[in-house]
């Protein structure tokens, strides 16, 4: 989805003229429940439906087995990821995870290896599924082969897409 236009109501189909783009940040002012699916208010008689927002509850509470003062968090279900220095939320974007069979493992997890560019590989050349990336830029692995890394072969971020890693929007991945 490339964005949406508000409503005046949640559940409702009164739309208003405000466009809210994918890549566009809102505050959220509150939040109803109408049916099954919770509904933000973005402004004053505008609402967007929950599965067109990747939100970002900040948490300044270091994760267990975390020892330094830095950290990302990965929120799996809203496709966000979150980065703080000193128990302060200091940048926040959507990602893309992994989908269908290779999805992104949760956990707590420690970079081992931190990149400027790396060839990425995997699945059988000549099969659906194979793929080879040069110059995957920023990558940081940090369980066995997967990483959260720059993307620039596509822009499905807020979706699960990728093999299990992280992948996050060029302008963003620096």
């Amino acid at each position: 989805i490339s964005g949406t236009f508000t409503l005046r109501e949640p559940g409702t189909e009164v739309y208003t003229d405000h466009w809210v783009g994918k890549f566009d940040v809102v505050q959220i002012y509150d939040v109803r429940q109408v049916g099954e699916w919770d509904w933000y208010q973005v402004g004053r008689d505008e609402w967007i439906e929950q599965r067109n927002v990747a939100r970002v509850v900040p948490d300044p509470t270091r994760p267990p087995g975390v020892e330094g003062d830095r950290w990302i968090s990965v929120n799996l279900y809203e496709q966000t990821a979150s980065a703080y220095q000193d128990g302060r939320l200091v940048y926040a974007t959507m990602v893309s995870t992994g989908r269908n069979g290779f999805w992104t493992k949760p956990g707590t997890f420690q970079v081992w290896a931190k990149l400027e560019r790396d060839l990425m590989t995997g699945g059988i050349p000549g099969e659906a599924g194979f793929y080879h990336l040069e110059n995957v830029p920023w990558v940081l692995y940090f369980d066995q082969a997967r990483a959260l890394n720059g993307t620039y072969w596509h822009t499905k971020f807020g979706t699960t897409n990728s093999r299990g890693c992280v992948n996050l929007p060029m302008t963003d991945a620096l």
